[in-house]
Parts: C-alpha cells; sequence; structure tokens
C-alpha cells in the first residue's frame, strides 16, 4: 500500500532527471520530500552538473546535501558525472498551510564535455521536470514527510473518529487515511472506521510505532465493555488478523504487534445502574492503542 507517491521523469538523449514524491499527499503546513535521481545514460562524461528550483519562499533542507547549499533557494553544484553514473538528493521542504497543492519545478543542467545522443559534447544542456505534492486538509487525513519523529501525525476527528500517529523514525513519509467499509475483524458490530495507516511505503521495522484510535462513547452501545471490544490489522497483502492484547498499556517488548483498550474522559460511574460494571456510557471515550511494525489499515470491532 503505497502513500501515494508520484514520480516524474524528465528526459533527453543520454540522461534522465528522476524525482519522487514522499508521500505524494501531505497536511497542508507540514513537510514534503523530493528524491531526484540524474542518471547518466550517455556516452560523454559529464564534467559539471548542477540542481536548482523554482521555490523561493518556502523553508527547505537537504538530506545527501553535499554540494548544495544549506539555505534557500535550493543550489547544488554536483561536479562530474561520469557516464553510466547516477547521483542522488532528497530535499524537503514545509508546504503552505493554505491551498490544494504544491507544485515545483527542479531543473538541472551541465556545462563542460557530455553526451549527446552521437556522443559528441554540448554546452548547456538543461532537465526541467515539474511536479506537484497535493495538499489535503479534509479532517480524515493527515501525513507529511517525518523530519521529526517525536512529532505524531493526527486526523481532525471527523465522523466519530481520531486517529493519531506516532512515526517510528526520521526520514519517512506517513499518511493517515480514514474511511472505506472494510472490517478485517468481520464482525457484525463494527467501531469506528477504516483507517489506513501508511508508514515508509512498506518498511517493516524493528521497533513498534504507535497508532491511538479515540472513538466518542456515543458511538457505541452503552453497555459495551472492554472485555468485548477487538483491534484487527489488515496487511498490505490482503491478510487480516486479530491483534492480541498487550500485557500492559505500553509498547510490547516481544515483538508481537498488540493492541490496548481503554475508557477514558469525565466519568459518570454506573450512570445505567448496573453496580461493578465498567461501561461505554461511564466514559466519553473509548481508546485503543496498537502497536504494530508495519503497514496496513485498522478497525475495531466488538461482539
Amino acid at each position: 500500500m503505497l502513500l501515494g507517491t508520484g514520480v516524474a521523469t524528465a528526459t533527453t538523449p543520454g540522461w534522465t532527471m528522476n524525482v519522487t514524491l514522499i508521500p505524494g499527499t501531505v497536511s497542508p503546513g507540514a513537510y514534503a520530500a523530493y528524491r531526484i535521481t540524474i542518471t547518466n545514460n550517455g556516452k560523454s562524461n559529464i564534467s559539471k552538473l548542477f540542481l536548482t528550483d523554482s521555490i523561493t519562499d518556502h523553508p527547505y533542507s537537504v538530506i545527501s546535501s553535499t554540494g548544495c547549499n544549506a539555505t534557500g533557494p535550493l543550489y547544488c553544484s554536483l561536479g562530474a558525472l561520469n557516464s553510466g553514473a547516477s547521483v542522488t538528493r532528497t530535499v524537503v521542504y514545509k508546504t503552505p498551510s493554505t491551498g490544494t497543492s504544491f507544485p515545483i519545478s527542479f531543473d538541472s543542467n551541465t556545462s563542460g564535455s557530455t553526451f549527446s545522443d552521437k556522443g559528441g559534447t554540448s554546452h548547456g544542456d538543461t532537465l526541467f521536470t515539474n511536479v506537484s505534492t497535493v495538499l489535503d486538509g479534509s479532517g480524515n487525513f493527515a501525513g507529511g514527510y517525518v523530519v521529526d519523529p517525536n512529532n505524531p501525525f493526527s486526523t481532525g476527528g471527523g465522523d466519530n473518529q481520531q486517529t493519531t500517529l506516532d512515526p517510528p523514525v526520521g526520514g519517512i513519509g506517513v499518511t493517515i487515511s480514514e474511511g472505506g467499509t472494510s472490517n478485517p475483524c468481520g464482525t457484525t458490530n463494527v467501531i469506528g472506521q477504516f483507517t489506513a495507516i501508511n508508514v515508509g511505503d512498506g518498511a517493516v521495522y524493528t521497533a513498534p510505532f504507535e497508532t491511538i484510535f479515540t472513538i466518542p462513547t456515543t458511538s457505541l452501545p452503552n453497555e459495551l465493555q472492554l472485555s468485548q471490544v477487538k483491534l484487527c490489522h489488515q496487511y498490505d497483502n490482503g491478510t487480516a488478523v486479530q491483534l492480541p492484547r498487550c500485557a500492559a498499556d505500553a509498547a510490547p517488548t516481544n515483538g508481537v504487534a498488540c493492541f490496548w483498550p481503554k475508557f477514558v474522559g469525565p466519568t459518570h460511574p454506573d450512570r445505567e445502574e448496573h453496580p461493578g460494571e465498567v461501561d461505554a456510557d461511564d466514559f466519553t471515550w473509548l481508546v485503543l492503542d496498537s502497536w504494530d511494525f508495519q503497514n496496513g489499515g485498522y478497525r475495531g470491532g466488538w461482539g
């Protein structure tokens, strides 16, 4: 399950510039990354290679930044690129806080002895690649490029659910997308929405990442108890599993994905006059706290 990653490629006889968007859709104001790979497929070497962009008013940083300036606008002097060789740089921008898209044009140009389709020389050859990251500000979406893994991504809490993802590491793209009718638990009774979590385009992590699903108890049966609650994970290959309960409300130490349900919020003890029972209507929120190691979709259920 990809992150909506877009790829754009510019070609001219003998060389190409490929730009991958990480991810292809982000929340307005979030970071977006672009992995730029320039390949010399020609018969001759490129003696000097440069990379610039069309953005002047948005902060950026450069990863793998040898030859690139530290502050905008982007300017990379990449040196020689021999026949058959490639060079890659990843640049990260903070997107606008409003709007529906964030377009950028990347410009790679050369000087000195380079390719041509007949193996000759060329001066000032240029490749332009236009890309555009989608900005999705809806309440059921959250995403961006992880610069600081200590900053979680949260949806807006629309449609009776809020999902919060605490990313595992920096330098990856993540998205949360709520909605859909999938029911990985296969139960007659479902909780909240089906939520697709995409972390690093399918990477499997050695340390678990935490996802928190918060559902108002007004959308649940009054007498629902925690012992009845399930959370299921549908992996990218379509396989669905019911997650076991964690040993405690904390990340697992045994390498097995798990979840922990709890009721939170202002309490109304035994409002339904069932002494000793802890029911959904005694609290404001049902929280499903899960720890997993890879992508997939989630939805709760009971029964």
